[in-house]
């Protein structure tokens, strides 16, 4: 029964592709040469392939855009089809596609030929060359380099077709397909040394219904690599080697991540390759999962690992997840009592972690913070997470004396010369304007030394159901801070694209305990409340802040509240 199924499909696909070189003749067809372009290689083309992309996208009627033999040369591309009329457009090519000889040019581009949003594209033939030799070679000496391009990716797209198709010496990976729903991939043939850094031969994610099958496939990384929200994969009759194996994952590095399940891998043949049939996770929490996975009729020869599930995945054992900050995590939040975390004197490496609350029971937990947690000082290693230590989703946390050494001033240096830089990751991360809820943060002994602000709560000026409660300022000094205290909820830096809208985060129950020192400003105390949701429940008790000697101000729009103790400047909370 396999092998027949087997049969119809190749014979399927023998179907499509004949027709799809019959059909030059009888639709719109597109050459390149008579565009303009030059076969030899060292001439870009870019102009040509746009010209026959916007004429066939215009076009109601099947058009063939064909690539004579020849070396075309062409930089990053990208060709979009939300305005596209054209729901049956083939690419056949004939020759050569070259990407640049300097890796620089399109090093950085993440793609180099990308198709977004089109339906009904097939790309038929011929060979695209990366020229990737170089940059592997930079990456392999330890040198900062770019990222690499992508060779051929697919986004958001419908109904592709890429058969016998030849990508050899990709930057990185060589085929992409991004969100896609029905793809087929026959014949491809993919070649790259296999000490080629990150050159997976295909990868796959957020799609459903795609089929590899006929393909040779021989790599420095996964031969074909599987991401979260794939569902409904065929993979068959593949040659893997050299390469990392056939490979479900890496997943589970995001806490919210989508699952993959309904994957077959059936008659592959792995030779000489690093892994064969592999499923591999992050050591990290994460609601991902993997289901409905058969693997059938493998042959392996001279296979380092030939059946291996990893989920304590990590390359080179660098930039690994923090594998006893997560487990002390696992290990309170499952906990029905008060826990504490607590990180001795002394200075703790710490990458990019989040500690999510998916299991977290509703009980006080704590990190005693005795020493400095130090982030890598490379700022490649966390530069482009969202925070370095993330809260997610997580109830009665308290965070107490923290030293936290984000070493990042090689970044901000790259920054302000205007290098392109990687955006940075903030320091803690919870937060507050999403559908949960953010309690118990407490600062406890902490000093401002001349910083912008001090106590600071920050909302955007748009609807939201989030909320802000039970938060605990305590025992800090403010020395010439400018915002000593400050509730700001018409947050926007620098001005620019600002909401302008009521802030739907509710504020309640924030306590500013034990505050003095000195403000840069006459206005030490300010809290610019929601007129959708005022601030209630503010308390200030024994505050002392002055300016240049003199009594401070303070400033109150929505803010309802009361003061005990010694309170300076006065309070201007409405009771």
């Amino acid at each position: 029964m396999a092998g027949a199924l087997s049969f119809i499909l190749a014979f399927q696909y023998f179907l499509l592709t004949f027709f799809h070189y019959s059909s030059i003749a009888a639709n719109a067809n597109y050459n390149l040469q008579s565009l303009g372009a030059k076969s030899d290689g060292k001439t870009d083309c870019s102009k040509a392939f746009f010209s026959a992309w916007t004429s066939a996208c215009a076009s109601t009627q099947p058009a063939t855009i064909y690539v004579p033999p020849g070396r075309y040369l062409l930089g990053a591309a990208t060709f979009a089809g939300k305005s596209c009329k054209n729901t049956a457009i083939t690419i056949q090519i004939d020759g050569t596609l070259v990407a640049p000889s300097d890796f620089n040019v399109i090093g950085n581009s993440g793609n180099w030929i990308k198709f977004e949003s089109v339906t009904g594209v097939s790309v038929i033939g011929g060979t695209l060359n990366g020229q990737g030799a170089n940059l592997w070679a930079c990456k392999n000496s330890g040198k900062s380099c770019p990222t690499g391009a992508t060779t051929l990716a697919f986004y958001n797209s419908n109904n592709i077709i890429m058969n016998g198709l030849f990508s050899i010496n990709s930057q990185k990976f060589n085929i992409l397909v991004d969100g896609c729903h029905n793809a087929k991939l026959v014949g491809i043939k993919v070649s790259a040394p296999g000490n080629s850094p990150n050159t997976d031969g295909i990868h796959v994610e957020k799609s459903t219904g795609v089929t590899i099958m006929n393909s040779q496939i021989g790599t420095g990384d996964d031969c074909v690599s599987i991401g979260p929200g794939t569902s409904n994969l065929w993979i068959e009759t593949i040659a893997c080697g050299p390469g990392h194996g056939i490979s479900i994952g890496s997943l589970g590095w995001d806490l919210q991540e989508p699952g993959v399940q309904n994957v077959t891998v059936k008659s592959a043949t792995f030779t000489g390759t690093q892994n064969g049939a592999r499923v591999k996770t992050w050591a990290r929490p994460s609601n991902g999962f993997v289901k409905n996975i058969l693997f059938q009729h493998l042959v392996m020869v001279n296979v380092q690992n030939p059946i291996i599930i990893d989920q304590n995945y990590c390359p080179d054992d660098h930039n690994c997840p923090n594998q006893a900050f997560l487990s002390a995590w696992s290990s309170a939040c499952a906990s029905a009592e008060p826990a504490a975390i607590c990180v001795p004197p002394g200075r703790s490496l710490l990458g990019a972690a989040t500690f999510g609350g998916i299991s977290l029971e509703d009980v006080a937990l704590t990190f005693e913070i005795d020493g400095t947690l130090v982030a890598s000082s490379c700022f490649n290693v966390i530069g482009n997470s969202c925070g370095w230590v993330e809260f997610d989703s997580v109830t009665g946390v308290s965070v107490i004396v923290v030293s936290l050494d984000g070493y990042l001033a090689y970044l901000w240096f790259c920054k302000n010369f205007g290098h392109s830089c990687l955006t940075g990751a903030m320091d803690i991360v919870a937060p507050v304007s999403r559908s949960f809820g953010l309690g118990l943060l407490d600062a406890a002994v902490a000093m401002e030394l001349g910083t912008q602000n001090g106590a600071r709560v920050k909302t955007w000026a748009r609807p939201s159901n989030g909320f802000v409660k039970n938060i605990l300022f305590q025992h800090l000094v403010m020395v010439n801070v400018q915002n000593p205290i400050i509730i700001n909820q018409n947050y926007c830096p620098d001005d620019h694209n600002c909401p302008n809208q009521v802030s739907g985060v509710k504020i309640s129950d924030v306590t500013y305990q034990d505050i003095h020192g000195s403000s840069a400003t006459e206005t030490a105390v300010k809290f610019d409340c929601s007129k959708g949701n005022p601030c209630s429940d503010i308390t200030l008790e024994d505050v002392k802040l002055t300016y240049k000697n003199e009594p401070a101000h303070s400033s109150c729009i929505n803010a309802i509240g009361k003061s005990s103790g010694s309170v300076e400047p006065n309070s201007c909370l409405s009771l």
